[in-house]
């Protein structure tokens, strides 16, 4: 409540500035449509209610319509909250809004198109041949670095593990006595192995390589993965679905694992939840036999705690009202989906009593989708 108070605060001097500068540019309550952009996003549902609650105060009869059609909408309303505080433990101190008013044209037309422009050049982004994996730009005489990220996915996972105000990184050092506040990202996972689940072209398996630091990287997806994925040390390809018979014993194999990653695309989250959990059911089954068939014993233990668990979750639909209904359903089933991956590691035998801690949290990413959201899950042993 406090946030939202010191939010509608903060936008009260400009609603005013909004609306005249709305009208000058022959906005038609009648006829027109309005959008409102808001960043940070969580912010939005605020931010929308403070500006139209104020706006059709202005007006003595109509209301002001709303959109997010590209094709239904006539004028955009965008909004830059800047917000700061003294500690990740705070609330956020709301200081300035920054804001701007564009038509339908102006905005779809040249202004998405010149950010895009801008956000190309500066992304570092080598791709390579999807049939062969090599490097695109090598035979126009450009020097390619080994470490060049060879997609743009590799921004999400890496956000996940460098943004601090994500508090990834602290949760895991809290979650584990053994680490302190002085410990790098680089060991806060590296004591198993790391998966990467729909692995093509490979810019997750680089940041779980080059950033955390994971000694053995199963990377999979029948895709062909980047060649200079591929050469990284400990980095292991498996083409094939992660529910094939190969794929569950070349899992029990490389166990136990410190960190699970997905960007494999599937736009059912249930669906891609249930593989995920059916299949290191399986993986947990197999571990419990006394070899692996071929006279060999493996490690009995399926995670290694604390365990990562960082999922890009697409939304079948792009609409705000479409996305929102269906994040309210991903909200509900997504607590089982954790449970039964938690008892895969519960040494306490009964279902009722779990003694893995679960800590989740579900962010839209910078590099996400608008119909993308990214589950990060972190577990330990209570």
């Amino acid at each position: 409540k406090n946030d939202s108070m010191d939010l509608q605060s903060t936008l009260k001097p400009v609603t005013r500035e909004i609306w005249a500068e709305l009208a000058k540019t022959s906005f038609d309550t009648e006829k027109d449509f309005l959008r409102i952009d808001v960043q940070p996003k969580s912010f939005n549902t605020d931010v929308c209610t403070t500006i139209i609650t104020a706006f059709n105060n202005e007006m003595e009869h109509n209301q002001i319509k709303l959109a997010c059609s590209a094709t239904k909408v006539s004028h955009v309303l965008n909004i830059v909250i800047q917000s700061t505080s003294s500690s990740t433990t705070e609330s956020p101190t709301l200081q300035k809004v920054f804001w701007g008013i564009s038509e339908k044209k102006e905005h779809f037309e040249d202004l998405n198109q010149r950010l895009n422009d801008y956000a190309t050049r500066e992304v570092v982004l080598e791709s390579t041949d999807e049939k062969t994996g090599l490097d695109s730009n090598t035979d126009k005489g450009k020097n390619v670095q080994w470490d060049d990220p060879v997609s743009r996915a590799y921004y999400k996972l890496a956000q996940v593990f460098e943004d601090e105000s994500l508090q990834v990184i602290s949760s895991l050092r809290n979650s584990n006595e053994t680490l302190d506040l002085d410990t790098s990202k680089k060991e806060v996972l590296s004591h198993g192995a790391g998966l990467d689940i729909g692995a093509s072209p490979g810019g997750w398996t680089q940041v779980l390589h080059n950033t955390v630091c994971i000694p053995t990287v199963v990377a999979m997806d029948p895709g062909v993965l980047a060649q200079r994925v591929m050469a990284l040390k400990g980095v292991r390809h498996l083409r094939a679905l992660c529910t094939s018979e190969e794929s569950i014993k070349v899992l029990a194999h490389h166990a136990p694992y410190s960190v699970i990653v997905c960007d494999a695309s599937i736009s059912n989250p249930n669906e891609l939840l249930l593989m995920i959990v059916e299949t290191f059911d399986r993986v947990s089954s197999l571990l419990k036999k006394p070899d692996d068939g071929n006279g060999s014993s493996l490690d009995g233990n399926v995670f290694t705690w604390p365990l990562c668990l960082v999922i890009t979750l697409k939304l079948p639909h792009k609409t705000h009202g479409s996305i929102d209904r269906h994040l309210e359903k991903v909200n509900k089933y997504i607590p089982d989906y954790l449970k039964r991956i938690a008892l895969l590691g519960s040494s306490s035998g009964d279902d009722d009593v779990i003694d893995v801690d679960v800590r989740y949290k579900i962010c839209h990413l910078f590099a996400n989708s608008t119909a993308e959201r990214t589950l990060v899950a972190v577990f330990n042993k209570k």
